[in-house]
């Protein structure tokens, strides 16, 4: 039975349905009540990173959220960064007050020339985390390959199910492929998300092939279909033999109800939805929803077939040319079928 971190998420990850607002006191109060639950590795801050503060709705900078965090800052926490919406300035600043791990958001095909970064965070005294975002866009060996190079720098590889369209048995094979690949293996994570109610099924798999750090958020709360839950990923792993103290358990509920009952009090409800699940068949990351909409509503196309098509032609990014192709996928099947 390997050692096994979960990575409590919720104070990063669930902030996207608050459009990514949450008083910095409230985030203390619920870091510390996590933290007493029995949770070690926990993340903060904006959904979107380090930084995102300046372009992305925010309760407050990532200095004051930090100033306010102080009392805890020596516990092992993280901040997510994404290069572009994050800079490396921002990166210190983090570190600065304290912050132990850093999770570095990007795309797979960017790694080769980001490996100067990585070296940069990993000197600055990070625990790194490199979180391959929309793994499911690569084949598994060119997904690795990729990685090449990183070795030094990065303490953990995740695997990310952005869209949460992944099998446990695809996500076998890019682990597989990793540690064929990478030299010496990073450990190995997973951040999933659960459409298509798989994510506690791709953990335990990926779990099996030697993944030390899971990332999970109360009850699931996320963006698009939510993430995999604390709570249950807790009892199944209680029940494969993990030790886990019942009171980490029970505590983690009445954290959770707490948690469902403030996001109510502020009009946020999270369920899954039809549309979720037809993001997760298709592998569509909600980030592009508004977009797409837009221009399936000016075009006069069915939506549901367009986010099908679009799937088809590029599950990584969006611009006007695989719109364009897409559309064009879906005229020509309609003319097809009258």
């Amino acid at each position: 039975m390997n050692k096994l971190i979960i990575l409590e998420d919720t104070l990063r990850d669930s902030l996207y349905i608050t459009d990514f607002l949450m008083e910095p006191e409230t985030s203390l109060a619920y870091l510390s009540e996590l933290l007493k639950a029995g949770f070690s590795h926990l993340e903060v801050g904006h959904s979107l990173g380090l930084g995102a503060w300046r372009t992305h709705s925010s309760s407050a900078n990532d200095n004051d959220l930090f100033s306010h965090l102080q009392p805890l800052l020596h516990h092992s926490l993280f901040a997510f960064f994404i290069p572009g919406i994050g800079e490396l300035a921002d990166a210190e600043l983090a570190r600065n007050w304290g912050l132990y791990g850093i999770r570095v958001g990007m795309h797979a095909h960017e790694v080769p020339n980001a490996l100067p970064m990585l070296r940069a965070l990993k000197e600055m005294g990070y625990f790194v985390c490199l979180n391959l975002m929309k793994t499911y866009g690569y084949e598994p060996n060119h997904f690795a390959q990729l990685l090449r190079g990183c070795e030094p720098w990065v303490d953990v590889v995740y695997l990310v199910d952005s869209a949460g369209c992944m099998l446990p048995e695809a996500l076998r094979a890019y682990s597989q492929a990793l540690k064929k690949h990478l030299d010496p293996m990073p450990a190995l994570g997973f951040h999933g998300h659960n459409n298509l109610s798989m994510a506690v099924a791709n953990a335990l798999a990926l779990i099996d092939e030697g993944a030390t750090f899971i990332d999970t958020t109360l009850g699931g709360i996320g963006r698009s279909g939510g993430n995999i839950p604390t709570e249950t990923l807790l009892s199944v792993l209680t029940k494969q033999g993990y030790p886990i103290p019942q009171a980490m358990l029970l505590k983690t509920l009445q954290i959770s109800e707490q948690y469902r009952l403030y996001l109510k009090e502020r009009g946020r409800v999270f369920t899954v939805n039809e549309t979720d699940i037809l993001y997760g068949h298709a592998g569509f990351h909600s980030s592009f929803e508004s977009k797409v909409r837009r221009y399936a509503e000016e075009e006069s196309l069915d939506y549901h077939h367009f986010v099908l098509a679009l799937c088809q032609q590029n599950r990584l990014q969006l611009n006007p040319e695989i719109l364009a192709q897409a559309a064009a996928m879906v005229r020509h099947a309609e003319e097809k079928h009258g």
